[in-house]
């Protein structure tokens, strides 16, 4: 094991402070937890919440590369996803010196002897993502590490939810524009759905409105498959989800 040493946060406070975007921040983050941690690989895997997945898109190290940036996994409490895959499903973070003794090890390098997965979280304690580093030596983590990693863990959750209300910001200045822009209500309830589905990353949305001739909520806009059916579907009060 690495000889013990104090970390301090404070670099990375002062990449959350001055960082001019989240990916940014991100990049800067893991290549700050490589030195710090004198690790050979530092990951962040984002949760797409909509596709149920985790990401990983950023990271840093000996073995990191851009084709890498996507990768998926499974949140999953089973074998085959991993250990990151394992704390985002549990919360849990996980400390290993050998990890060709953890049965949930997912071999992603071929290099990696020593892990440290954590999970991040938002300011209401959901798994937003999860900080990962990893050393080709064995038993190179120790607690300090471990609590270093949560505490970078803490700030990276942090930038999330700093990201996402930027965006939720431009969204709503783009809807601004829409009303001054739109000739119609059609042509506005259109500019609406597709800011939506831009900036808040639907595959689908999708509006229905009430018409009482018909009584029926109908189709008005939207921009995943149904769009070829605008004011030909209905719905009738109470049927399914949008009725």
């Amino acid at each position: 094991m690495s000889e013990s040493h104090p970390f301090s946060v404070r670099p990375v406070l002062d990449i959350v402070v001055s960082a001019r975007s989240g990916a940014q921040a991100m990049d800067r983050i893991n290549m700050q937890a490589l030195a710090a941690t004198k690790s050979r690989n530092s990951l962040i895997a984002v949760i797409n919440d909509e596709k149920g997945h985790l990401e990983l898109v950023h990271g840093a190290g000996t073995d990191w590369q851009g084709g890498l940036s996507g990768e998926r996994f499974v949140i999953d409490v089973g074998m085959r996803e991993g250990i990151v895959a394992y704390v985002a499903a549990t919360g849990a973070g996980v400390m290993t010196g050998n990890v060709n003794e953890e049965p949930r090890y997912r071999n992603l390098f071929g290099t990696t002897l020593s892990e440290i997965a954590v999970p991040v979280r938002d300011a209401f304690g959901r798994i937003r993502a999860v900080l990962n580093i990893e050393s080709d030596e064995e038993n190179a983590y120790d607690e300090q590490t471990y609590s270093y990693c949560e505490q970078v863990a803490m700030l990276i959750g942090i930038v999330l939810e700093r990201e996402e209300a930027w965006t939720e910001r431009e969204a709503l200045i783009e809807v601004g524009q829409a009303l001054d822009r739109s000739t119609s209500e059609e042509d506005l309830l259109g500019r609406v759905v597709r800011v939506a589905a831009d900036f808040l990353r639907f595959q689908a949305c999708s509006v229905f409105l009430w018409e009482p001739k018909r009584e029926l909520f109908m189709l008005r806009a939207s921009t995943g498959q149904l769009s070829d059916k605008i004011g030909k579907i209905g719905y009738k009060r109470g049927e399914g989800c949008t009725g």
